[in-house]
């Protein structure tokens, strides 16, 4: 049996109320620019939704990935990715409301869809079946969200309990074809000219880096687990993080030397889309502060295991992946401009407020997971508990 503490019985009612405080002024702006300017916010409201839905869906992947291979890192992150993974519900009904201006934003929602795609894009991106996709999807992912989380409270209260590695290995299978399939109906066909099957794996990669970067910040808040202060565990968060990046970056630039190699004219398009003031903006800052200004940071080992400057290290992952999103979508739809990257900015503030108030309340709701500390060897019991009666 386990030695199970739980200290933060609710989240802070402060932090809640200023979570949705924001959110409601946000929301208020949302609906003045959705009524004032449809053209320009509903693909900032896209770029919004599937940055949210991005965060929770690697919280997933993580929690399956964890499921499948084991290691104390996951049982230190796992209440922060379960209650990450538990917002699905939440995240996947405010996407849904994309469906109102659906055809300010998507190619296959527009009146003149039959002038933009091709034969066989009109019948797979007919807009009821990408809607019957869409929740078909919502209830797979929900449904592991809700069996994984079944499996880490029975392994909580008894760690000889530990997941099935089969089925949690043919579930990450279901994820993965899932969320690549999402990727193509709500990011890569906004540009039904292009495809490239590298993309669906750079959308997954964004969900996992940005997964662990709140994990991280949740550990960085959540200072009264009992297992906060074991450095080698935010080393391990911080590894994974730098694991994760570099592949994005590796898929990124492999992507972008395939096609320019084959220069296919309808292929380097995509690229060229991008080769506005903004979009050069975008391009230098993904290069430099998603790649290369992180990597360097996290070859620091002592970097890593401190949790105030890992954290920092996590707030910049956070704002490139939003940088990230916006950089693939916008370009990709006509007539949008800085109002819709202004428009993306508020809607993920309004989305944000409740994503972060339901994952507080969430992760209240989920058990900690009893850790030794290695560092201590046979009293890492002692110490722990000496730790935690000091916190509390």
């Amino acid at each position: 049996m386990t030695h199970n503490t739980q200290i933060e019985s609710a989240p802070k009612a402060s932090r809640r109320g200023l979570c949705l405080g924001i959110s409601a002024v946000s929301t208020v702006i949302c609906v003045a620019l959705a009524f004032s300017a449809p053209q320009q916010f509903w693909p900032g409201y896209l770029v919004a939704a599937n940055y949210w839905v991005s965060i929770s869906l690697g919280c997933l992947g993580i929690l399956l990935i964890h499921s499948i291979s084991g290691g104390r890192w996951g049982y230190a992150l796992g209440r922060g990715l379960h209650a990450g993974a538990a917002t699905l519900p939440l995240v996947l009904i405010l996407a849904a409301i994309l469906a109102i201006g659906a055809g300010y934003a998507l190619p296959w929602a527009a009146p003149n869809r039959a002038d933009l795609l091709n034969r066989n894009q009109i019948v797979f991106l007919d807009p009821w079946m990408v809607g019957g996709r869409y929740v078909v999807m919502s209830l797979i992912w929900i449904a592991f969200a809700v069996w994984l989380r079944g499996l880490y409270r029975r392994e909580a209260a008894d760690r000889s309990k530990t997941p099935p590695q089969g089925l949690a290995g043919a579930a990450m299978l279901v994820f993965f074809l899932t969320v690549s399939c999402a990727s193509v109906d709500y990011v890569m066909a906004l540009s039904p000219g292009w495809a490239s099957s590298i993309f669906p794996l750079l959308r997954i990669l964004n969900c996992a880096i940005s997964a662990m970067a709140v994990m991280i910040l949740a550990r960085a808040v959540h200072k009264n687990e009992p297992h906060h202060h074991y450095t080698d565990l935010t080393h391990d968060a911080g590894n994974w993080l730098q694991a994760f990046n570099l592949l994005w970056a590796y898929m990124a630039i492999s992507q972008y030397l395939l096609i320019w190699g084959g220069d296919i004219p309808m292929e380097v398009q995509w690229y060229m889309d991008r080769r506005t003031p903004l979009g050069i903006i975008g391009s230098v800052s993904l290069f430099v502060f998603h790649w290369l200004v992180p990597f360097l940071l996290l070859l620091l080992r002592p970097l890593k295991k401190n949790t105030k400057t890992l954290s920092g290290v996590a707030i910049l992952m956070l704002v490139m992946c939003f940088v990230d999103i916006a950089w693939i979508t916008l370009p990709s739809i006509r007539g949008t401009n800085a109002l819709s990257l202004l428009s993306a900015v508020v809607a993920v503030a309004a989305i944000g407020g409740f994503w972060v108030a339901e994952f507080s309340r969430q992760y209240a709701k989920l058990p900690d997971m009893y850790l030794k500390d290695t560092r201590f060897g046979a009293h890492a019991h002692d110490a722990s508990s000496a730790h935690v009666g000091e916190a509390t």
